[in-house]
């Protein structure tokens, strides 16, 4: 292979060792000092200049072949007009390497390009087929509930680094249930330890002659089943998953639980109101028996915090939503987040263990429904009180 002449000189100079050239003039043009070899300036026109002034050029190379490429600049030092010029030789190897870089990306350019972007493609397109399995494995965590036992992060496909992680996953997850499994022992065991004695009590208190006495036993009784039926109804939420995909007339359930509480409301002296039910059924996704026993919970506070003499209305507003209303003390903005912690009360001296709108909580996210505690609209006498209203999901 013979290189062309400019290549050549290029690695012949280049071997020489031969590096940047300068020369030094004065005001007049004559020179001062300069590189070995050099006996007047490297750029004749450019000898002479104004003081400030820098130009570019290219010259020929004195007593070789080949141009020089390089800088004149003139100063004013002490003064007198300096004008410095600098060159290099255009095949010098800075320049050879340049050239042979530009002369590539010119006729194989294209090739390194296409390899870029089909490296970049199988790269994008490996780390994502490599992260499937995770991401269907992070979206499948997402799903599981401590009720169901069945369900694990799945190991098939995993890549290794990622493997030590979901086995370690998957093994707490199998000691979470069995602490679930063991707390649903105990909590069914509790009831019926508790269950027992209590109706034994209540038997007991029959034969009590003071009526007086008697009634105020039973009723203290009363208070006690329901808590422990709270308690037993808590645990049992938060471990078994409710089917809520059935079709469910949200109107009906409204209707069974204000008849089911109407006596509990008369003997409180307030009534029970259902508004809305007359436009017929209102569909919703859910579980009848779950809903049921919310919508109880939230009936029944209310008329235990309702005035005498006032209403605790129900409100159907379609498409699938709620509300809860009566016109008693109402809920602090500042306490309204903390009402559906379990066994927190705003006032302790009502019965019950504070369960009842932890279990409304519950219920209401196993629905993927929304629950909101905010401020009733004024009644007929300008009390206000409090609301509560569920949206769901409309079938």
């Amino acid at each position: 292979m013979v290189l062309p002449e400019h290549l050549r000189l290029s690695y012949e100079q280049f071997a020489a060792g031969e590096r940047a050239i300068y020369a030094v003039l004065d005001g007049a043009g004559s020179l001062v000092a300069a590189s070995p070899g050099i006996y007047r300036a490297l750029a004749h026109d450019l000898a002479i200049l104004p003081p400030g002034t820098e130009a570019f050029f290219m010259a020929p190379r004195q007593g070789n072949a080949g141009k020089l490429s390089g800088v004149a600049k003139a100063y004013q030092i002490d003064g007198q007009v300096l004008v410095i010029q600098a060159a290099q030789s255009e095949d010098h190897g800075d320049v050879l390497l340049d050239t042979m870089l530009v002369e590539f990306a010119d006729e194989h350019g294209w090739v390194v390009l296409l390899f870029i972007v089909i490296l970049l493609a199988t790269t994008f397109a490996t780390v994502r087929g490599t992260l499937r399995p995770v991401r269907v494995a992070s979206e499948l965590a997402t799903r599981i509930v401590p009720g169901d036992a069945a369900s694990r992060l799945p190991e098939a496909d995993m890549p290794v680094e990622v493997l030590p992680l979901i086995e370690a996953v998957n093994r707490a997850f199998a000691r979470l249930q069995t602490g679930i499994e063991v707390q649903r022992a105990f909590s069914a065991d509790a009831a019926h330890q508790l269950r027992t004695p209590l109706a034994i009590l209540n038997v007991q208190i029959d034969q009590v002659a003071d009526t007086a006495l008697k009634q105020r036993l039973k009723s203290d009784v009363a208070v006690l089943n329901r808590i422990v039926a709270q308690l037993l109804y808590a645990a049992q939420a938060e471990t078994f998953v409710l089917p809520v995909d059935a079709r469910v007339d949200l109107v009906e359930v409204a209707r069974g639980v204000a008849i089911f509480l109407a006596p509990i409301a008369v003997e409180a002296g307030v009534t029970v109101e259902l508004i809305g039910s007359e436009a017929g059924p209102m569909p919703v996704s859910g579980h009848a028996e779950a809903l049921g026993h919310a919508l109880r919970n939230l009936v029944e506070n209310a008329i235990g915090h309702a005035p005498a003499g006032s209403a605790v209305e129900i409100v159907i507003e379609r498409p699938a939503t709620l509300h809860v209303i009566d016109h008693g003390p109402g809920i602090a903005p500042e306490d309204r987040a903390k009402v559906m912690k379990r066994f927190w009360r705003a006032d302790r001296a009502t019965n019950g263990a504070g369960l009842g709108l932890a279990i409304v909580d519950q219920i209401v996210r196993a629905h993927g429904a929304v629950l909101v505690v905010g401020e009733a609209p004024a009644d007929a006498q300008g009390r206000r009180g409090a609301m509560f209203s569920i949206t769901l999901r409309p079938a």
